[in-house]
């Protein structure tokens, strides 16, 4: 729990550090949310059973292989041919026969169902089973049927976020069908098969989708081949799986139904068949299961309808009738999910942002606010109070808690990432006594709710549209209208204060233009500099209606107004704008006095003070809309052509394209309100720091700060010839993979050790011509920049017993050892050059990494030549392991010792032996123990190993680990590319005919191996580099020993 802490602190330590400003602000405490209980049940519901429609649940418990109808659980409509989900918490129905767009889910806490809003239906019709898989944090739907839509078999690919309930429409799957097959881990997913338009008949292919890019792999996967009896085309099927394989089973194929089954391992995206079946060959069953298990209900042949429950046991391969476990009564083309299958189990993780300490805030600052509105015909009939919200990661909107009354034509909006503020406008007063237009409303964004400020405007004033501009200490609004005298525009600027919450007025800064009072003028600006006051309409006795295309600039260091040179393209008044920070752009608005409106986009560049016209235009023209944005898009809604919209277009900025979305329309038309956005104008997110510790990162060894929680893979041979030249990282929280900025260059049989900041590579072949040129330079990857440099230390080749000449050519180096945080060492290799042959040497040469220094080491030689050992370091008492390797001769042959060096002595010692001669082998290790796979051992024709054996540091003894082998048929452990985190260690690649791409990791604290498919590599590798600022047991609190120099 020690290294869990932020260190011991006295309270009077703490109130001293936060009078002086130095403590931690509650509001910047954050939390992950709890584990998530998972139950270990399978659920089943609707559906038919002859020509009834069914709406009861039922439950079958893993545990005892039973199943019980649930009375208090019914579905809340009786239905069939819809699409089932699962989150960790919750099971969903998706369309159906007849629930058309709807969605129900069922909590698994409480097992009782609900209609989620019509906000959260999907956007398309989703029947006759379109299929549906996903991660613990969203679901996908493929293909179906839907009948407004031509058909019948549709290619539509939606997809659900469970945090938020939020559905799209991603692009579409490669064919259409109805009665497809999906099934996934927690990565990706398989999905195909189908009845494909034109027939009954099925398909083979499928596509593999990765969650993480929402993308297909451009090849295509046959299910299976046609070579045997089940073998081919499939659809009506049913699958689950655990995080390692996928099942498919049952379903129609050409010549009828069938019980066969076949399995989809990811780690190396390849099908094979089973010669087992279940128990009866069906259609339209469904499938649930957990980690070791798969279940499969129900379904006919056509006639009648099971009630059949078979249990597929994944370690073995097999499918059995559990009668116990069937269904109270038959059902066809129902739904059945559980929170356990695909893989969710492995990680109770919710998978969703942190909560606030202070309030329990989880929201999104990604959003834009459209707040109050006039009436509209067919909308509200008088000035409505509602906010409607656009949440920006998914395009969508929804109405949330409203302003204290109707209101609208606000005279000056502003807001900072977290406050906002609506400014005068119809309806909106001070409390106790006020007058129209002259209240101030509050809005706390965070938390979205809003209030009557006590003391308001001194001037009651009107129709300014999205009229505001703000730094971080204050808002500025220009002109307006005031009610106060006839047809009386403004050319006031006034002042919002953001810590005082009062208004003043700006003298100096009059509105500049000519005639100077306006009313529904817009502005655009950043958050650091100045901002823009653009068009209006005055409404002077004198000259009525006079429509205005000035631009003035403002200054927040002097709060002054400048005429700017240029204009916007026309007069125009009441329009919408938007602002990223750095350019500013208005949107449509009236053309006064002729009364028509504009659709087209001005912009301008904020550093440059330059105006032009934007390539593209709204969809229509339109007056009173409103906009918001982020750095990345712009939104603007509602609005009045004629008509009142709801709708909400969003403009691109890095294209500058517009288009409409249909899934972010405003639930009523509205116009004539305000907008605001916490991250508009360059403003920065609200939420979660970084927390200390979070996933990424770690205390680093001797204070330095923290380091990654990362993985990296370098370097290497790839099957069928060249080197691998990427950098791949795997987040150890996630075991997903990414590339990364190259660690170096590309080489095999290199040597790496690693510090909590930083990885030092040197030696190996390049992929130039045999011998290749050595690589003599050590190349450094800081692990906080994920940049590369070459340094100025170099291997002492000379020292090292390396003659000069075409010597130097190559030093294949494979000793891998780290003593803590001060040096790594490296020890053996081989040359080619020398007499007879490629020399081997056994000397031993070290990188201090506090000057990144290199040196030899001659008391701490290995006891005789060596190449292709392996290395271990051990942080806590300053030690490293060298094991195994090959030498040279037939009289050095493959070694056996284990050779212990102390950083603190620099001598060497034979600590113990390995059960056997071995080279290529591989290890890892954290603060209490070592692990060494064999690899090429001298019996068996010299062929390689896949067992593991675990040296104890404490007592220096070694003992195998039978549940630590490679698990996988025809992996071994040569060859392979190891690193660690603090809790695992992971083995990649190597040298084996089954292909070197595949992973696995071994748990420190039960010393077993499991694959880890979403860490595996982009190709098969063998004799690379991997490394980690948590190998070597550094991954905890900081040694407490100094470095040492001998």
């Amino acid at each position: 729990m020690a290294n869990d802490t932020r260190g011991v602190f006295r309270l009077r330590t703490l109130r001293q550090e936060n009078v002086e400003g130095k403590g931690v602000d509650n509001n910047d405490v954050w939390l992950p949310h709890p584990p998530t209980s998972l139950t270990d049940y399978g659920y089943w519901t609707e559906g038919r059973t002859g020509p009834s429609y069914l709406s009861s649940t039922e439950r079958t418990n893993f545990a005892t292989d039973t199943t019980e109808t649930l009375p208090s659980s019914p579905h809340p409509t009786a239905d069939y041919v819809g699409q089932s989900l699962t989150s960790l918490t919750d099971f969903y129905t998706a369309g159906g026969w007849d629930a058309q767009t709807r969605v129900y889910k069922m909590s698994y806490s409480n097992e009782s169902w609900s209609l989620n809003p019509s906000s959260q239906n999907m956007i398309r019709e989703q029947r006759e089973s379109g299929t549906g898989v996903g991660p613990k944090t969203a679901g996908y739907i493929f293909m179906g049927d839907d009948p407004n839509y031509p058909g019948p078999q549709h290619s539509t690919v939606q997809k659900v976020v469970y945090s938020v309930d939020v559905w799209s429409q991603l692009p579409n799957f490669p064919y259409s069908a109805v009665y497809g097959l999906s099934f996934g881990n927690q990565t990706r997913a398989l999905v195909g098969g189908g009845n494909k338009p034109g027939g009954p008949g099925q398909t083979s292919w499928a596509y593999k989708f990765t969650y993480a890019t929402e993308t297909y792999g451009s090849e295509e996967y046959l299910i299976r081949n046609n070579s045997g009896p089940g073998n081919g085309e499939r659809s009506e099927t049913s699958s689950t799986g655990n995080a390692e394989i996928g099942w498919v089973a049952l379903g129609r194929m050409p010549h009828g139904m069938t019980s066969t089954m076949f399995k989809y391992t990811y780690a190396t995206d390849t099908g094979s068949a089973t010669n087992n079946t279940l128990s009866r060959s069906r259609r339209w069953s469904k499938a649930a299961g957990n980690p070791s298990a798969g279940y499969f209900a129900g379904g006919s042949a056509p006639a009648p309808t099971y009630t059949t429950m078979d249990k597929l046991n994944f370690s073995t391969d097999t499918g059995s009738h559990i009668p116990g476990g069937d269904l109270s009564t038959g059902r066809r083309q129902f739904f059945g999910s559980s929170p356990r299958m695909n893989g969710l189990g492995a990680s109770t993780s919710p998978g969703i942002s942190p909560y606030r300490w202070a309030d329990d805030w989880q929201g999104t600052s990604d959003a834009g606010y459209y707040l109050g509105s006039q009436p509209t015909p067919g909308g509200a009939p008088s000035h409505q109070s509602v906010i409607y919200k656009t949440n920006f990661a998914y395009d969508t909107s929804s109405s949330i808690p409203s302003l204290p009354d109707g209101m609208s034509n606000f005279a000056g909006v502003f807001n900072t990432n977290t406050v906002g503020y609506l400014a005068g406008g119809t309806n909106n007063e001070t409390p106790n006594g006020g007058s129209d237009g002259d209240g101030i409303v509050k809005y706390d964004i965070v938390t979205e709710t809003a209030s009557q400020l006590a003391t308001g405007s001194s001037r009651r004033l009107f129709r300014n549209n999205d009229m505001g501009i703000a730094n971080s200490l204050a808002g500025y609004a220009g002109g307006g209208y005031d009610e106060q005298g006839p047809n009386a525009t403004q050319s006031i600027t006034r002042k919002l204060t953001f810590a005082t919450e009062t208004e003043t007025l700006l003298p100096g800064a009059g509105w500049q233009s000519s005639p100077s009072p306006v009313a529904g003028a817009g502005s655009v600006g950043n958050i650091t500099t100045h901002g823009y006051f653009a068009g209006g309409t005055t409404g002077s006795p004198s000259q009525p209606n006079v429509g205005k295309s000035d631009i003035g600039k403002f200054t927040y260091a002097t709060e002054t107004i400048d005429a700017h040179s240029s204009h916007l393209r026309a007069a125009a008044t009441e329009f919408a704008t938007s602002s990223d920070g750095s350019t500013g752009y208005f949107y449509g608005g009236e053309a006064t006095p002729s009364g028509g409106r504009h659709n087209y986009i001005d912009k301008i560049v904020f550093s440059t003070d330059t105006r032009s016209n934007a390539p593209n235009n709204l969809a229509n023209g339109a007056r009173y809309l409103n906009g918001t944005g982020n750095s990345s898009n712009a939104y603007i809604g509602g609005g009045y052509d004629g008509g009142y919209y709801s709708y909400v277009q969003k403009y691109n900025i890095s294209t500058e394209t517009m288009a409409t979305i249909p899934s972010a329309a405003f639930p009523r038309t509205r116009y004539a309100g305000g907008s605001m956005g916490p991250l508009a104008a360059g403003k920065s997110s609200i939420g979660a720091p970084e927390a200390t510790p979070t996933p990424e990162k770690m205390f680093e060894a001797g204070g330095a700060g923290p380091s990654p929680n990362y993985g990296y893979y370098s370097s290497g041979n790839k099957s069928g010839g060249g080197w691998l030249a990427d950098t791949i990282r795997i987040p150890f929280w996630t075991d997903s993979r990414s590339t990364v900025p190259s660690a170096g260059p590309g080489r095999t049989n290199g040597m790496a050790v690693s510090s909590g900041l930083a990885n030092y590579m040197v030696g190996g072949q390049t992929p130039t011509s045999y011998p290749a040129p050595a690589l003599v330079n050590y190349w450094k990857y800081t692990y906080s920049t994920t940049t590369s440099e070459q340094i100025p230390a170099q291997l002492p080749l000379q020292d090292l017993g390396v003659p000069a000449g075409p010597a130097y050519n190559r030093l294949n180096l494979a000793g891998q050892a780290s003593a803590g945080a001060y040096a790594g060492y490296l020890s053996g290799g081989n040359y080619p050059g020398a007499p007879g042959g490629p020399g081997t040497i056994s000397t031993t040469s070290k990188i201090e990494y506090s000057d990144e220094t290199s040196s030899l080491v001659p008391t701490a030689n290995l006891p005789d030549r060596a190449s292709m050992s392996v290395g271990m370091g051990r942080a806590n008492d300053q030690s490293v392991y060298m094991a195994g390797g090959d030498g040279d001769t037939p009289s050095v042959g493959r070694q056996s010792y284990v050779t212990k060096i102390s950083h603190v002595t620099g001598t060497a010692s034979n600590a113990l032996n390995l059960p056997s001669p071995s080279s290529h082998s591989c290890g890892t290790e954290n603060s209490s123990n070592g692990y060494f796979g064999l690899g090429q051992m001298p019996n068996a024709g010299g062929g390689a190993s896949s067992q593991m054996f675990k040296l104890t540091y404490s007592s220096e003894t070694m003992a195998r680990m039978p549940g630590a082998n490679s698990t996988a048929a025809g992996y071994t452990l040569s060859g392979k590319m190891v690193m660690a985190s603090t809790s695992h260690g992971y083995f990649s690649g190597g040298s084996t005919a089954a292909g070197g791409s595949y992973t696995e990791k071994l748990s420190f604290s039960n010393d077993t191996m499991a694959g880890a498919p979403g860490a595996g590599l982009n190709y098969a590798v063998s004799q690379g580099m991997a490394f980690s600022p948590r190998e070597n047991g550094i991954g905890g609190s900081a040694p407490q020993f100094n470095p040492v120099n001998f």
